[in-house]
């Protein structure tokens, strides 16, 4: 820490929980139109850039078997601050990439590094907390 950094407490909940809580049990309209438009299911994508935790996450998406609702997901992984030593994050991070890159035949799940920090400079306003 610098001397102008100060330490910040969050609070930390489980991701697949998250989802199957807020994702999968939402309720999808049972109809082949949506006002009057064709209605096809609704895509999930999923920005993932939370400075060193993807090992965590992602692991945890890939063995409970949420990782397969998720249709598309980008982001970026950060070694040096994963909390690992770096050999060992090197190595994980190369294990976990190829998972990422290749859930299998059934897992719709698409991986792509994406390090997009566009929403710094676009002028939009953050949303509030509510």
């Amino acid at each position: 820490f610098g001397k102008r950094s100060k330490e910040v407490k969050v609070p930390v909940i489980r991701f697949a929980t998250w989802l199957e809580e807020h994702i999968n049990q939402r309720k999808l309209p049972n109809a082949n139109s949506f006002h009057g438009k064709p209605y096809r299911k609704p895509t999930v994508v999923m920005k993932i850039d939370i400075e060193g935790k993807e090992y965590d996450v992602l692991s945890d998406l890939i063995t409970s078997g949420y990782l397969c609702g998720i249709d598309f997901i980008f982001g970026e992984f950060h070694a040096a601050d994963s909390g690992y030593e770096f050999e060992k994050a090197r190595k994980w991070l190369k294990g976990l990439i190829a998972v990422m890159e290749n859930p299998g035949p059934h897992c719709p799940t698409r991986w792509q590094y994406l390090d997009d920090e566009s929403h710094k400079t676009d002028g939009m306003p953050l949303p509030k907390p509510s």
